[in-house]
């Protein structure tokens, strides 16, 4: 069947192939929305496999991010427990030098390696201190604060020498004798003024009944900090700075802590001094290979921070603990270690905003795949319009009247339109506005009334076939 445009037209079998020529035409018109819908669904499946992987990652720095926030106000992990001296052998010396600093580094490493999972990987770095029991302060030339005797503590800090410049004398060593020679101190420039001390000054300590009796110690250097919010400051206040307690109705105290070495406070033990306070900080920050930012390895966290304390406890004491069978620290004995944490606290709030945040990305997703269908349903609209335009000019409808519609067939329409206009646009003679418009009052006799009037002669017919070529066009 030909066409009036000279080229051949064929219906389209039920279920069979238009030919290439339809085919052809249907590409060629409709490639700007099947690139969109291609460009929409590459969008779709990268955000949709490509996005949770970058999630994590950012999720994990977050993570690193409020842990080490966290640990500015002090460690989210500290283990406390009380060491006994050790019990002297036949022909041993009660206290070996050196064992002190041993004996902190074996346990806090054997308590750290206790962790198992994503907290193993989360602690970084443990450190420990010791210290012994406040003693009385006075000697030749000692003030009394508030007309009582000031009490200070002996304190020895395993990282502290990294943490302080002496600004006066020197860092405090090892005494001449184990048990007789004087304790070397070290104090800050606040506790040297409110305790009355100078940078050389002999003093005495006078320990609580059933603790150590009299004890001389020297001031050998003054220390300032380097770095005032560090987190040694934090954890031992007293060392930087002295504090009035208000201990009885109108009695105060002024108590202070003062620094030593590892040798001081086993001085300290061999001179009879009962148990010496340990404490170890554990440091933790998340690595970026971690996955703490995933669901999982957030409950894994957490989880590991609650059952740390335990883990902790049988690493040092193992699974019984008695008189008979005690505590090893070391050289020394200890009581089973107290863990204090706020790990999970802060792992707990961040494991809730981020299934928050999961949920928004969901709304977000689902927000991008209904703009996705709603382009796809428009597109189909659109060229089931475009095929019925097609069908009305080359169909039956452009068979019934060459010019309906008059303006849903662009390309049939429009020569005669202008043919018109052009024929009635130049009668002779006459101005050139009034020519136009003497060609606009032919144009519009000679075609539009033309037009109305094989719209009303043809007008049932061809809305009839338009009905069904609209059917079939749906059809296809």
């Amino acid at each position: 069947m030909t066409g009036r445009d000279g080229r051949r037209w064929a219906r389209l079998r039920p279920g069979g192939f238009g030919g290439w020529r339809p085919a052809a035409r249907e590409a060629r018109t409709g490639w700007p929305v099947l690139a969109v819908l291609a460009l929409l669904s590459a969008v779709l499946t990268v955000a949709t496999l490509l996005w949770p992987p970058v999630f994590d990652r950012l999720a994990t720095k977050e993570v690193a991010r409020r842990l080490s926030v966290a640990q500015v106000n002090g460690p989210l992990l500290k283990a406390t427990t009380s060491v006994n001296p050790p019990v002297a052998k036949r022909g041993e010396p009660a206290v070996r030098s050196g064992t002190l600093d041993e004996d902190l580094t074996k346990v806090g490493e054997g308590m750290r390696q206790s962790a198992t999972g994503e907290l193993a990987r989360s602690l970084v770095r443990v450190s420990g201190w010791a210290q012994a029991a406040g003693m009385e302060l006075s000697g030749d030339g000692v003030p009394k604060p508030h007309g009582n005797p000031g009490v200070v503590s002996l304190v020895y800090a395993q990282d502290a020498a990294d943490r302080v410049r002496w600004v006066a004398g020197r860092a405090p060593g090892r005494p001449a004798d184990q048990e007789k020679a004087p304790i070397e101190l070290g104090l800050s420039a606040a506790s040297l003024e409110q305790f009355g001390l100078r940078v050389g000054q002999q003093v005495h300590f006078a320990g609580q009944p059933g603790q150590t009796g009299f004890t001389d110690a020297v001031v050998v250097g003054e220390f300032e900090p380097l770095d005032g919010s560090d987190d040694l400051w934090r954890e031992l206040p007293l060392l930087n700075s002295p504090m009035d307690s208000h201990e009885q109705p109108n009695v105060y105290v002024r108590f202070g802590q003062a620094m030593v070495s590892a040798a001081g406070l086993e001085a300290m033990e061999a001179r009879g001094s009962q148990a010496l306070d340990a404490t170890w900080v554990f440091w933790t920050a998340e690595q970026p290979w971690g996955t703490a930012g995933t669901a999982a390895g957030a409950a894994e966290l957490s989880s590991g921070a609650v059952g740390f304390g335990e883990a902790l406890s049988t690493a040092a004491c193992g699974a019984v603990v008695s008189d008979f069978n005690p505590c090893a620290a070391g050289t020394r004995t200890m009581k089973p270690p107290t863990l204090t944490q706020r790990l999970s606290e802060l792992v707990d709030a961040f494991a809730v905003q981020r299934a928050r945040t999961v949920a928004l990305q969901s709304f977000a997703l689902a927000g991008l795949l209904s703009i996705g269908v709603s382009t796809a349903v428009a597109a189909a609209r659109l060229g089931a319009r475009r095929r019925e335009g097609r069908w009305r000019c080359s169909g039956p409808a452009a068979r019934v009247s060459p010019h309906w519609p008059p303006f849903g067939c662009w390309r049939p329409s429009r020569r005669p339109w202008w043919a018109c206009w052009r024929a009635g646009r130049c009668p002779s003679g006459g101005p050139t506005t009034v020519r136009w418009v003497r060609g606009g009052r032919r144009c519009w006799r000679r075609c539009w009334w033309r037009a109305r009037r094989r719209w009303r002669c043809g007008g049932r017919a061809a809305r009839r076939a338009g009905r069904a070529g609209s059917r079939s066009a749906g059809a296809v």
